[in-house]
């Protein structure tokens, strides 16, 4: 290599880069003045800031990406909903802290009550939520108040919405930018951009009829992204590739160094090519490559005397893809180009290789009262693992089902329960010994809950999953006419049960429970939508006797 002192490397992925850049330079002992810092590839620049801040070298990396404003990122949920009001979209909009200030404060308890609503019930519109409210199937009156006060929030977010469709748009929009300002400082300057361009649109808003999603769009377009700023006390720049040609540091540190970022790839438009390019008078491949073989010399050439030089390359990008050594370190005589080759092409080891996995932090979970009611269906959960048992049941951490669009197995047979209980505690039906009628009355119920559920919107999935638990309705009643011919009658359905146990009580319910007319024996079903296992087998598995000597 053409410079008396340096070296180059080969490393793993832009981590190891970093890392070793940090390691050089500590080694060598340069000062943070005579260091000139730089990576061709962003990803690695970011990673070399990140790196040396945390060493206690505050960093400045002018490249690194940074995210639109809080405003902006609210806006574009907010056209989502112009163009669709979902419940699925009303969630995404009350985790932004702007929304507070359009539905009357306590967004919080607004989408959590959201996401509960919206798991059990199968909640797509806000219709959905007023008509199983008007219902009454809150479990109490506390989730009622909750459900109400969501309900007041997205109508009022829907009145918004009208007002923006219907009304003056630009007159609309800024009286909504003004009330969403007052959700921060930084809300209330990107507020004032957006004023300031819809003060000199509103001209050509008036004249060019788009609809509302569109005008949202370009005023969007036209917020400029935030300007990243550096750290305070920071004592070195990472620079990019173009930039680093003006640094003076004696210590030249280049990281990145591959095909594609030095030289730089076209754009690679397919209707664009090289020799259209040099038809136009664009620049080409050729010229790019011609642009950082004189950087890439001028800055060997400038440190050849006193300086010194390290390149690392990487083998894979932070996305995992696969990276070729810089071209340019292959520009040699034919007699060197082996050695070369031997060097950059070499195999490296992953970064994780050879390593013991090491936990790097113990989870303890947070402390909560024990439960006062158990559920029998819950102790399943404790004999199989006490640990997941506490997770689910006590501190309530279950994945959410929310947005589904097809019943799960708790819908499903949530569903067959509530027909077959409305069918129980009919006294004349459920004394029916006629299959025919039997079945249209439960096929009428379950047509009856279903519409309960959805309204007059049902899912094409739910419609098939209706027509199946139609099916299994058919072969039910069939068997109730034959029990009840057998002198098989019903007296209760869904009867609670209680069992002191210590301080808590064990809970369940008893689906249905019949007596025999001429006996006068009991006999207790319970219903199952799928599979089921035995009586002997199901309550004869062998759980571990640890667990088994616990739960006691």
């Amino acid at each position: 290599m053409p410079w008396p002192n340096g070296s180059i490397q080969v490393l793993a992925d832009p981590q190891q880069q970093a890392a070793e850049a940090l390691k050089i330079i500590g080694k060598i002992k340069t000062p943070s003045d005579d260091v000139a810092l730089g990576a061709a590839d962003a990803d690695v620049g970011n990673e070399l800031a990140r790196v040396f801040s945390h060493a206690g070298w505050p960093a400045f990396h002018p490249a690194v990406a940074m995210t639109a404003g809080r405003l902006v990122k609210w806006f574009k949920v907010w056209a989502k909903w112009l163009t669709d009001p979902t419940l699925a979209t009303l969630a995404d909009l009350l985790t932004f802290e702007e929304t507070g200030v359009l539905v009357a404060g306590k967004r919080p308890q607004k989408a959590k009550c959201l996401a509960e609503l919206r798991d059990r019930w199968m909640l797509v519109r806000t219709e959905d939520l007023q008509r199983r409210i008007a219902e009454g199937a809150c479990r109490n009156e506390s989730e009622k108040e909750s459900a109400e006060a969501l309900l007041k929030a997205a109508g009022s977010l829907e009145n918004w919405r009208r007002s923006l469709l219907n009304e003056n748009f630009s007159s609309t929009l800024q009286r909504l930018l003004e009330i969403l300002g007052r959700a921060g400082s930084a809300t209330k300057e990107e507020a004032d951009l957006m004023i300031a361009w819809l003060t000199e649109a509103s001209p050509m808003m008036n004249q060019v009829k788009r609809s509302p999603g569109f005008w949202i769009e370009v005023m969007l377009s036209e917020i400029p992204t935030p300007t990243p700023l550096p750290p305070s006390g920071r004592v070195i720049d990472v620079q990019g590739w173009l930039e680093l040609f003006h640094e003076p540091g004696k210590h030249l540190v280049l990281c990145g160094m591959n095909d594609g970022k030095v030289p730089a790839r076209s754009g690679g438009e397919p209707w664009l090519s090289e020799a259209s390019r040099e038809l136009l008078g664009l620049i080409k491949d050729e010229d790019r490559a011609a642009r950082d073989a004189f950087l890439y010399r001028s800055m060997l050439a400038a440190r050849c005397r006193d300086g010194r030089v390290d390149v690392i390359c990487g083998k894979t990008g932070a996305g995992g893809e696969s990276l070729l050594p810089s071209r340019l370190l292959l520009a040699a005589e034919r007699s060197e180009l082996p050695a070369r080759v031997t060097t950059l092409f070499r195999e490296i080891e992953p970064p994780d290789a050879g390593l013991r996995w090491e936990k790097d932090f113990i989870w303890k979970p947070r402390q909560a009262a024990p439960p006062q009611r158990l559920s029998v269906t819950s102790l399943k959960d404790y004999l199989a693992c006490p640990f997941r048992y506490y997770l689910k049941h006590v501190l309530k951490m279950q994945t959410s089902g929310a947005g589904r669009r097809e019943w799960n197995a708790r819908d499903f047979g949530t569903v067959a329960h509530e027909v077959l209980e409305r069918w129980g505690r009919d006294t004349e039906i459920r004394e029916s010994t006629n299959p025919e009628s039997l079945h249209d009355w439960l096929s009428a119920e379950l047509d009856r809950v279903v519409a309960e559920w959805f309204g007059k919107r049902v899912p094409l999935a739910i419609r098939i999953q209706t027509e199946a638990l139609r099916q299994r309705l058919i072969w039910l009643s069939e068997v109730q006419a034959k029990n009840r011919l057998g002198s098989w009658q019903v007296v209760d359905v869904e009867r609670k049960v209680e069992l002191p146990v210590g301080d808590a009580l064990i809970v369940a319910k008893i689906d249905r429970i019949d007596q025999n007319q001429e006996t006068g024996h009991l006999r207790v079903l319970d219903y199952k939508t799928g599979k089921a296992d035995g009586v002997e087998k199901a309550h004869r598995k062998n759980y571990p006797h640890r667990l088994c000597f616990r739960c006691i």
